[in-house]
């Protein structure tokens, strides 16, 4: 039977393993980078994914593809951090 800690790692890499679309969009003169997954399914709610500060739009890699099955998901970098 496999281990608390290996049940979570393998869930990790599977979310991992989705892979997210990248986009830019310009927004009052600045270049804002996103990841998206289930961009164009506008059939489902959105849900705009913000990070805290000096983080970036991947520290939600491990957990939009699980909302995505549910919602179009979009984490964005803030102006001046991240940017894929």
């Amino acid at each position: 039977m496999p281990t608390a800690d290996e049940v979570t790692a393998d869930w990790l890499l599977a979310q991992w393993a989705i892979p997210a679309a990248e986009h830019r969009v310009e927004v009052e003169g600045a270049s804002i980078a996103y990841r998206a997954w289930n961009r164009d399914a506008a059939a489902l709610p959105g849900l705009v994914l913000v990070h805290g500060f000096r983080a970036h739009a991947r520290w939600w890699d491990h957990i939009a593809p699980s909302l995505a099955a549910s919602h179009r998901v979009a984490a964005i970098d803030l102006s001046g951090m991240g940017g894929l």
